[in-house]
């Protein structure tokens, strides 16, 4: 009989601060993209992780001081040092397609954001001119300093 690996329940698969890598079709081209999950309350809101900050975000101050450096020492899964986008949230997955992607192996759970990233994301995400106040309240509830 073939191995199987354990599956995360639903509970440890929504539950914000996970980072989830999950196919995304929102994209520039059709790919597997790092996603942290940041509120569950009134459907699932994202930030997207990014390798790098690109040029426009770069150059506009309200969306380069959204950006939040994952350091891959802190989250073994992460390739590289990369970018955390707070600038939008991605509302593109509910819960059953988060939880069909994650148990049919399409995605994965890949693990918590660190607790001093989670700090910065939430001062960012306080301080942020671009969210929309009610998507800033559900973060900053959801979101707690571990």
């Amino acid at each position: 009989m073939a191995a199987h690996r354990n599956l995360p329940s639903h509970k440890e698969i929504l539950t914000p601060g996970n980072i989830l890598w999950l196919l995304c079709d929102f994209t520039s081209e059709i790919k597997n993209k790092y996603l942290l999950l940041v509120s569950i309350k009134n459907g699932l809101l994202f930030f997207i992780i990014n390798s790098k900050i690109n040029q426009f975000k770069e150059d506009n101050p309200d969306l380069r001081e959204c950006q939040v450096e994952l350091k891959k020492v802190e989250h073994p899964f992460l390739h590289h040092n990369s970018w955390l986008d707070c600038s939008k949230v991605i509302r593109e997955f509910d819960a059953t397609e988060t939880i069909r992607q994650v148990t049919s192996h399409i995605g994965k759970l890949s693990g918590p954001v660190s607790a001093s990233a989670r700090k910065l994301i939430r001062a960012v995400v306080r301080d942020s001119r671009t969210l929309e106040k009610r998507f800033k309240d559900a973060i900053l509830e959801e979101l707690s300093d571990c």
